[in-house]
């Protein structure tokens, strides 16, 4: 809004049930020739700024960031730095040994040489022109639909003007949307009422209606744009992925004991945090290759995804167009250049890509920038909450290793100890294959 024209921080909260995002951060244009004083007194602003909560269920995610000169962040869901590793996202394990390189290497196979002959191959086969072909492709993924909670709700979130009404995005009472669906949850929906506040645009319909919501600072979801839809079809090969990420390269993925994974902060990056007593880490950092994790992801024996069960999330990363040129290749949307989702390509910081498991929680926290989120497969549960509701969501204070997350269990709200989670309001929308969310 106006009114926030230097640190603006959205609530958000998603859940998935197998799903493949992409997550653009642009920043607000008036933040761009910001200084160190100033993100200073913007970090003072974070606690009233946003809140954002993930709950991801059988999820492959990609999100390109854009954050400052002088900060290291990560996106917000788990692990620290920039691209997840702090270094931008060049420096990735090798072989399990916790060696770093340029290049992606697969036993003795340069990934980055093979890769033109994968794609190649893929868009003989499959033209990425077929835009038709494309969008029946993607529909055929979406296999739930879902419907409005709330029918007195004075616009229809299919059928949104294209001036945003008042009181837009509806909200609820997050205890009624907690009830309604609760986040562990992992089974095909039992309910396909969701408590949806936010407009879906048809991109070959509605795109100027999106651009409009976007200019707002709005959160809105575009459908089936057509320079999306590609990666959708080619990340639901099964060969695609493990030919361009390789059989035996290790890449680093992210671990909890439970299916709750939350972002945190310590030692020489963490800045002022101070370390709570009796505190450990959320989180551990894993090498894995892409096979062994979907071989976990693919695991859908009850018993294995319990919450109380070891959950992984798998993650690339990419900062360079050189040294990470594929992974722009494949998410060209997210390249350093002027378009819908690249506000202002002179801030892009790189892209951090996330494959989640069903089960898979990022817990409720905020993000510091703007976000674009683009699914590619399966499905993604989100909660937002507007700025005004962080007084209402617990969050843990700044200086905490998870300053930026709240400390309340989305699952199982204690509202003994947090009795303000009583009042606080969210919305929820259900990303599919071929949706994009601001």
């Amino acid at each position: 809004p106006p009114r926030w024209p230097r640190c603006r921080f959205p609530c958000f909260i998603p859940v998935g049930i197998p799903t493949a995002f992409a997550m653009v951060k642009p920043r607000h244009p008036s933040a761009a020739a910001a200084d160190l004083a100033r993100r200073k007194r913007c970090a003072l602003v974070l606690v009233a700024a946003g809140c954002v909560s993930l709950f991801i269920v059988a999820s492959i995610t990609f999100h390109s960031v854009l954050i400052s000169d002088e900060e290291d962040v990560d996106d917000g869901i788990i692990g620290a730095g920039l691209g997840g590793d702090g270094t931008g996202g060049r420096n990735r394990m090798q072989q399990g040994k916790g060696k770093t390189s340029r290049d992606r290497l697969d036993g003795g196979v340069n990934l980055d040489d093979t890769y033109p002959d994968v794609r190649g191959a893929h868009d003989k086969r499959y033209p990425p022109d077929d835009v038709e072909r494309l969008r029946a492709f993607a529909q055929s993924l979406r296999t739930h639909d879902y419907q409005v909670a709330d029918s007195s709700m004075p616009y229809d979130v299919n059928n949104c003007p294209l001036i945003p009404p008042d009181g837009y995005p509806q909200s609820w009472p997050t205890l009624d949307i907690l009830d309604n669906w609760n986040p562990n949850d992992t089974a095909d929906p039992h309910s396909h009422v969701v408590y949806q506040g936010i407009c879906r645009f048809n991109a070959a319909t509605e795109f100027d209606k999106a651009l409009a919501y976007r200019e707002a600072e709005l959160p809105f979801v575009i459908r089936d744009d057509p320079v999306v839809l590609p990666t959708v079809e080619r990340w639901n090969q099964p060969e695609y992925l493990p030919n361009i990420l390789g059989h035996q390269r290790h890449y680093r993925t992210d671990m909890s004991s439970t299916n709750q994974l939350m972002f945190y902060r310590t030692g020489k990056n963490g800045g002022g945090h101070r370390i709570p007593k009796d505190w450990e880490e959320p989180t551990k950092e894993v090498p894995m290759t892409y096979g062994d994790w979907l071989d976990k992801a693919n695991n859908l024996d009850p018993r294995e995804l319990e919450p109380d069960r070891p959950h992984w999330y798998f993650r690339l990363n990419g900062k360079s167009t050189v040294h990470d040129k594929y992974l722009f290749e494949e998410l060209p949307f997210f390249k350093r250049e002027q378009n819908f989702y690249m506000v202002d390509p002179t801030d892009a910081r790189g892209i951090n890509c996330r494959f989640g498991m069903r089960g898979n929680t990022a817990e409720n926290h905020f993000d510091a920038s703007r976000n674009f989120i683009a699914l590619f497969g399966g499905e993604r549960r989100y909660f937002l909450s507007h700025p005004r509701e962080c007084k209402n969501l617990a969050l843990y204070k700044m200086g905490h290793p998870s300053a930026r997350h709240s400390e309340v269990d989305w699952s199982n709200p204690d509202l003994d100890k947090f009795p303000q989670f009583r009042k606080a309001k969210s919305h929820e929308v259900v990303l599919q294959a071929g949706d994009v969310l601001y």
